[in-house]
């Protein structure tokens, strides 16, 4: 992985961390950066279930194919789940991680044709108005599900 896109993926963790503080409670982002031959464009992603999700990453999935895009990175308000494997996501239903409170975090993930994905989670917690992050995220391999169509696994290694 070029570092220059773990460098973009760490200066856009270090952005969303101080949305975190400033917005507390009310932090919700989903933001896709798009990179092409011409620069770099962002776009806000919005949906309110999964078929909205589905429906609105697949349209950065278009534009960013339109625009010869050569990589996407993710930007997510989620919740933490730690799936060692596959079938650990057996009986997963949205909104079940907000249902068992799960932890807040900060999902990053960048993928493209002929690299491997990878992404950082940083999860957080807020108590009587105060923000405690865990220490910062290691870059990980991953496998990216919410951007159909998009090409991103290939066999080159995220290191």
């Amino acid at each position: 992985m070029d570092e220059d896109l773990k460098e973009l993926m760490l200066s856009s963790l270090e952005i969303e961390k101080r949305t975190v503080c400033e917005e507390l409670e009310d932090y919700r982002t989903a933001l896709a950066v798009v990179l092409t031959p011409n620069g770099r464009y962002l776009e806000a992603v919005s949906f309110f279930d999964e078929d909205e999700k589905i429906v609105a990453y697949s349209a950065v999935v278009e534009r960013a194919k339109a625009n010869h895009a050569t990589v996407i990175i993710t930007v997510n308000a989620a919740r933490t789940m730690k799936a060692a494997v596959t079938d650990d996501l057996e009986g997963y239903w949205w909104g079940k991680l907000a249902a068992e409170r799960a932890r807040d975090c900060i999902s990053i993930a960048c993928s493209g044709p002929g690299m491997k994905s990878i992404a950082l989670d940083l999860s957080y917690d807020i108590a009587n108005g105060n923000v405690r992050f865990d220490d910062e995220p290691e870059f990980a391999d991953t496998e990216i599900g919410m951007l159909p169509g998009w090409p991103g696994e290939g066999a080159q290694s995220a290191s």
